[in-house]
């Protein structure tokens, strides 16, 4: 049990949020802040698509235009 009141603590104090983009750029987003070194995360599914008769599975976000980002707070020098 103490393991989830700590993974309660941390979320808490560290809380995810939602942040929307525009025209489908959540991949462009996502290898920007890659770079950046932040934490983040976009929910990835795969489906299949039909393209010149070929049936292929595709990796695509399950939500359009969203991605999450975690606030991380530096603790201040004591």
């Amino acid at each position: 049990m103490d393991d989830f009141d700590d993974q309660i603590k941390q979320t808490t104090k560290n809380p995810w949020y939602a942040v929307r983009t525009f025209n489908c750029q959540e991949l462009k987003i996502s290898d920007f802040l890659k770079e950046k070194k932040k934490v983040h995360f976009v929910p990835m599914t795969y489906v299949e698509k039909e393209k010149e008769g070929k049936t292929r599975k595709m990796l695509v976000p399950v939500v359009h235009n969203l991605v999450f980002l975690r606030k991380i707070t530096l603790k201040s020098a004591e």
